[in-house]
This record gives C-alpha cells, structure tokens and sequence, in this order.
C-alpha cells in the first residue's frame, strides 16, 4: 500500500511524489553490491534450499527469492535481484 501512502501525502503536503518517496523511505535498491550481499546471505543461510534447485524444484528459488526481499525489506530491486540469484545459485 505504499502508493495509497505517497498519494495520501502529496494531497496533504503538496510535495511531489519523489520527495514523498525518498522521505519515507520507499526508494528501490538498485545498487548491485548491496544486492548481491543480500543474496549471498541469504544463500549461506539456506543450504537445502540450493541443494533443492539444483534437484530441480522451482519452489526453491521463490522462497529465496522472498528471503531476499525480505532481507532489504522490499526495497531491492526484484529483476536485479533474481538475475543475481539464479547466477550464484548456477555457479554452486
């Protein structure tokens, strides 16, 4: 519901979309180092996970692709963060 939020705030304050983003603190991670420190992470904190993609179950890599989203609190960037996960986990 972050859009409900910025939405609700440029009314009251007038401020533009951007400043509203940046002051709540909703602005997306696009910088591939914290990323891929994110995912390495999450890959040394999940094991079994990687021992179950490589086995072939696709359900593997929504869960850590969640454990990653949950790591930076949604604000990585989803296809950024996937591709780097796929990447790592193949080079495993």
């Amino acid at each position: 519901m972050p859009a409900k939020k910025v939405l609700r705030q440029m009314f009251e304050t007038g401020d533009g979309a951007k400043e509203i983003i940046e002051r709540l603190g909703l602005v997306q991670m696009t910088d591939f180092s914290e990323i891929e420190k994110i995912v390495d992470e999450v890959l040394n904190e999940n094991e079994q996970s990687i021992v179950d993609f490589k086995e072939g179950k696709d359900r593997a890599l929504g869960f850590l692709m969640g454990q990653v989203m949950k790591k930076s609190r949604g604000k990585a960037n989803p296809k950024v963060a996937n591709e780097m996960l796929v990447k790592k986990l193949k080079e495993r």
